[in-house]
């Protein structure tokens, strides 16, 4: 079985489900990395083929004259941002609601990018 970025995803929503800080940064990290790989093979990018491969496949999206793109290119940020907080800011709280809003962010990314 070849591997879904639909079941990061999924894992994320396991994750959301328990009751502990470590869980709920894993399943934001999971939901960015699901989207940002979606996205970035959807532009037919593989690999780190330029420098800052994140910000670019964001501001690609962002700036795409493609209403379900820019949306994309948003939400990408929105998880970038939300991944960075769960993934460098260990000092710092990241509560479930940020978990379930990422989980949810993804789902939707996907969805676009899957009709796209």
């Amino acid at each position: 079985m070849s591997l879904q970025l639909t079941d990061y995803v999924a894992l994320a929503e396991e994750l959301v489900l328990r009751d502990d800080e470590v869980a709920h940064r894993a399943a934001v990290s999971r939901c960015y990395w699901a989207v940002f790989s979606a996205a970035r093979i959807a532009m037919g990018l593989k690999g780190h083929v330029v420098r800052d491969i994140h910000r670019e496949v964001i501001e690609r999206y962002r700036i795409s004259p493609v209403r379900g793109e820019q949306e994309v290119g948003f939400i990408l940020d929105l998880l970038r941002r939300f991944r960075n907080h769960a993934d460098y800011d260990e000092d710092t709280a990241l509560n479930k609601g940020i978990a379930q809003r990422a989980v949810l962010y993804a789902k939707h990314a996907l969805s676009l990018l899957d009709k796209g």
